[in-house]
């Protein structure tokens, strides 16, 4: 992201354009920085934003996306970045192709950094979470699933992926972990069996290219979790995944390369490689709406408990979405 700020704001009357704030960042001689946009999260109680890219951790304003903090951080590229449930800490994740991968972790919402390590053998993909705050694992293409503790020491590899791994979940109610990558499958790791044999419970090969990213719909009313994915072949995938069970799919025109799931789990919010977001309702696997968000590729997506949506992506873009009426 780059150090000053162009808010173009642009609202329509349909709801189907709904209220946008775009942001263009520029470097302190003006000049536009064209990393793309890699990875957000939304801290809505604090109305703020980080944004991850090649230029660095940002702390942006919502929803004017100004700029109010640059993060330290030693890492060359981020791919992921994700605030403790507790809203105490923030992880970013991302490191050298080919060399390492590095996570940092901050004190939240001071953006104090207090951790730097660099477990993984290349570099990292994904970061979630436990639902207990008290532990995260990272997704690397090491083909490996690592879990930490605060301190980053770590409390368990996960070994199984023949590929890089992309993305990884924590299920609720202690069940334990989902993984996914280029593999093309997603893998169920139970605790409890874990401690006998690390070895995945189930493996889900219904995708037929790399996945990119999975999620678990937080929602108490799944007596079975349930979880979507998305993958090179365009599909978006809806699963129970303890039960090795897949529900329904839908097919896109274009890639989809990032989601979150909506603060009610009925839909999907999925940012696509032709730069336009998609909502993809959960129990048909149809798309009810498209927005034409970004000028070139939408990277990455967050959603707050409103259902505002930031998109980040090709050449500095970001984007915010107000809540759809």
């Amino acid at each position: 992201m780059m150090k000053f700020v162009l808010a173009i704001v642009a609202c329509a009357a349909s709801i189907y354009s709904p209220c946008q704030h775009i942001c263009q960042g520029q470097t302190a001689t003006g000049t536009e920085s064209k990393a793309p946009i890699t990875a957000v999260v939304m801290d809505e109680g604090r109305a703020v934003a980080v944004v991850g890219s090649q230029s660095g951790l940002k702390v942006r304003s919502l929803p004017e996306l100004k700029l109010l903090q640059d993060l330290p951080t030693n890492l060359l590229s981020i791919h992921d970045v994700a605030i403790s449930p507790d809203g105490k800490r923030l992880a970013a994740v991302g490191g050298n192709p080919g060399d390492s991968g590095s996570v940092e972790l901050y004190e939240w919402p001071s953006g104090e950094k207090i951790k730097h390590a660099s477990p993984h053998e290349d570099v990292i993909y994904g970061v979630a979470w436990s639902p207990d705050s008290t532990s995260f694992a990272t997704a690397s293409a090491d083909k490996s699933v690592q879990i930490f503790d605060l301190d980053c020491q770590n409390r368990g590899t996960l070994l199984g992926h023949s590929r890089a791994v992309m993305a990884v979940d924590y299920l609720p109610n202690e069940l334990g972990l989902l993984s996914a990558g280029v593999d093309t499958s997603i893998r169920y790791w139970d605790w409890k069996e874990l401690q006998q044999n690390p070895q995945p419970v189930r493996t889900l090969i219904n995708h037929t290219k790399e996945v990119f990213a999975l999620g678990i719909r937080q929602r108490s009313l799944d007596t079975i979790p349930v979880a979507a994915s998305i993958s090179q072949d365009r599909t978006v995938r809806f699963w129970q995944p303890t039960i090795g069970r897949m529900m329904r799919f839908v097919r896109l025109e274009s890639v989809p390369l990032d989601f979150c799931w909506l603060s009610d789990g009925s839909q999907l919010a999925v940012a696509c490689q032709d730069g336009r977001v998609q909502y993809v309702v959960a129990d048909t696997a149809q798309v009810v709406q498209t927005i034409d968000a970004l000028d070139g590729i939408a990277y990455c997506i967050a959603a707050d408990s409103n259902n505002a949506l930031l998109v980040g992506g090709a050449d500095g873009q970001l984007l915010y979405l107000s809540p759809r009426e």
